[in-house]
Order: C-alpha cells, then sequence, then structure tokens
C-alpha cells in the first residue's frame, strides 16, 4: 500500500531532502578541510622532526667545531713555544760558535806569537822560551794585528 503522499507533505520532504544533501555536502567540504589541516598537520609534525635532527646535527657541528678550535689554540701555543725555544737554540748556537771562533784566533795568534819566538831564538842560537797565553794579553804588539780577517793568509805566507 502506497500512501499518496498531500503537496504539502511532499514539498515538505524535498526541503527536508535539500537540507540534508545541504548539510551532507558542507559536512563533506569539512571532511575534506579537516583532511587537509591534518596532512598539513603532519607535515609540519615531520618537518619538526626533521628540523629537531638539524638543530642536533648543527650543535653536535657546532661542539666539533669548539674543540677543533680548542686543539687550533693549542698547536699555535705549541707551535709559539716551539719557535721561541728554536730562537733561543739558535742564539745559544750563535754565541758558542763566536766563542769558538775567538778560541781558534787566540790559539793560531799564540802558534804565531810562538812561531815568531822560535825564529827569533834560532837566530841568536837560544832554544829555550816561553809559550805566552793569549789569554792573558802577552802577545806582541806586532802580532795582534793578526786577529783580523785575514789570519789564515798571514799563516800560510809565514810557513805555517
Amino acid at each position: 500500500m502506497i500512501a499518496i503522499l498531500s503537496q504539502a507533505e511532499m514539498a515538505d520532504f524535498r526541503d527536508q531532502f535539500e537540507m540534508l544533501r545541504d548539510q551532507t555536502m558542507k559536512d563533506r567540504e569539512e571532511i575534506d578541510q579537516v583532511t587537509l589541516l591534518y596532512k598539513v598537520c603532519m607535515a609540519m609534525k615531520s618537518t619538526l622532526t626533521c628540523l629537531g635532527h638539524h638543530d642536533n646535527l648543527f650543535q653536535a657541528e657546532q661542539s666539533q667545531s669548539a674543540v677543533l678550535e680548542n686543539a687550533l689554540a693549542a698547536e699555535k701555543e705549541n707551535f709559539h713555544r716551539l719557535k721561541m725555544a728554536l730562537d733561543s737554540e739558535r742564539r745559544r748556537s750563535r754565541e758558542a760558535i763566536d766563542r769558538d771562533n775567538d778560541t781558534i784566533l787566540d790559539l793560531r795568534t799564540a802558534l804565531e806569537v810562538e812561531r815568531e819566538r822560535a825564529r827569533a831564538s834560532r837566530e841568536r842560537g837560544s832554544q829555550q822560551f816561553l809559550m805566552p797565553s793569549a789569554s792573558t794579553g802577552n802577545i806582541p804588539s806586532r802580532f795582534r794585528s793578526l786577529q783580523g780577517k785575514h789570519i789564515l793568509d798571514n799563516m800560510i805566507a809565514n810557513d805555517w
């Protein structure tokens, strides 16, 4: 049995159907918006997770950079100390070389003095002579000039 609906009931039924359809469309739009917002939220969460990971990497790199900077500062300090030690050793070496050269010069001068005394002694016929100390200044004035730059030439010229 099919009941016949009146025009008013039919219009009322259509209005309710239209309202239901409109509400369904609005619900679908809201569901689409919520779905979109959910996807955006998940993307942001993923981005935050990624940023957190990058932040951890950045902090690790900052820490490593600080360690390397400290190591570099320590190496610079070590290099400075090594340079100072080398400069000091070079200075001591130069001083030792200068002392050795002075000693060699004194010995050569003393040798020349003794050779000259030996020649003079042979010429006089006496074989006894005393060896003066070059460091006490017992070098005759005529041989003091031998302490200059050309001492080797003078020694060669005087039958070394």
